[in-house]
């Protein structure tokens, strides 16, 4: 997910105010803590790109950040409930302050954590690759925390591979055809 299919709200503002939570490619990305429907609360998620204040750095694609000035997680599932297995994502701290980030993915039987190291004192977006304890989770949670106490984090580039069902159904279908293409060239 790249979140480039986001167009600013004003010509050359950079910036989209997005709602409680956002949804792209089948994932679900949630402020933890406030309903999806509803009204829009400081919770709101941002997206930016160059142009934003919010995202300088971003290379002019957008990026996705989490707008609340109290503790909050943001929480990334499937939209239809399936495991999945994140590879990487890219993450920037905000206004150049020092964030410590931890991901904690939900799997069936239990939870996984990977802390990941700080990004101080840099602008830019750095990749961040997950850890093969994180196959299959059902949900994935950043939490983060930045010199100020504050929560924010920019992100970007988030690196997903199918839950199996969708790679067993695949390959079922893939050996299906290719049965079917051997009992062709056996009958003629």
């Amino acid at each position: 997910m790249t979140f480039n299919t986001l167009t600013e709200s004003a010509v050359g503002s950079g910036t989209r105010f997005l709602t409680n939570c956002y949804a792209e490619s089948g994932f679900v990305f949630t402020a933890v803590g406030v309903p999806c429907t509803g009204p829009t609360s400081l919770n709101t998620f941002i997206a930016g790109n160059a142009n934003s204040p919010t995202f300088s750095g971003a290379a002019g694609t957008f990026g996705l950040t989490l707008n609340s000035p109290t503790p909050s997680f943001i929480d990334i599932t499937r939209a239809n409930g399936a495991a999945f297995t994140p590879l990487s994502i890219m993450l920037a701290p905000f206004d150049f302050a020092g964030t410590r980030v931890t991901f904690t993915g939900a799997a069936v039987g239990g939870s996984v954590t990977q802390p990941l190291t700080s990004l101080l004192g840099t602008s830019g977006f750095q990749t961040l690759t997950f850890g093969s304890q994180f196959a299959n989770v059902t949900s994935l949670r950043i939490a983060s925390r930045n010199d100020f106490d504050e929560p924010f984090v920019r992100l970007d580039n988030f690196n997903v591979v199918p839950e199996p069902t969708t790679v067993v159904l695949l390959a079922a279908g893939l050996a299906g055809l290719a049965a079917v293409r051997f009992r062709r060239r056996n009958v003629i």
